[in-house]
């Protein structure tokens, strides 16, 4: 399954959880790409697909980050403040911060390693942590397939 069908399926998925769905969005395409300017970089299809239609939220509990109206915006869902932040404390220019876990690692784009599609690795990291042991392992091949796992990991905890 390509990354897009991977999140095409998790978003048909939600659907039935609307209500339970705590998200600002969609994005425009000029929010994405003013987003992308910001942090210098150029988002997977995948997750701009997921901007386009989502933009930012929690998905049944769980924060992803993303574009919000006002791009200057401080603190999360913000894709851009959440990075630019995290820059400061020597997070790589490549990885892109996509959600923040309870254990104080995260999860992140790995933009250093796209695929032809210009797909790229969602990997666990561990912000504040040196170069050699900032990441800790690849999560999901996309952000499509990253998304649908934790979609369906949040029905299971949520249905509970």
């Amino acid at each position: 399954m390509t990354a897009t069908a991977d999140l095409l399926k998790a978003l048909k998925l939600l659907e039935s959880w609307r209500d339970d769905l705590r998200v600002v969005g969609p994005a425009a395409p000029e929010q994405i790409q003013a987003s992308e300017e910001a942090l210098g970089v150029v988002f997977p299809p995948s997750y701009r697909r997921f901007l386009a239609e989502v933009g930012a939220g929690s998905i049944l509990g769980r924060e992803i980050y993303g574009v919000v109206r006002d791009p200057l915006a401080s603190g999360p869902p913000n894709v851009v403040w959440m990075n630019l932040d995290r820059r400061t404390a020597q997070l790589p220019k490549h990885l892109i911060l996509v959600a923040d876990l309870d254990d104080s690692s995260a999860f992140a784009l790995d933009l250093a390693h796209q695929d032809n599609d210009r797909e790229c690795q969602v990997v666990r990291i561990w912000p504040g942590e040196p170069p050699q042991t900032l990441v800790d392992s690849e999560i999901a091949s996309s952000f499509g397939s990253f998304f649908l796992q934790l979609t369906l990991e949040r029905i299971r905890v949520w249905a509970n």
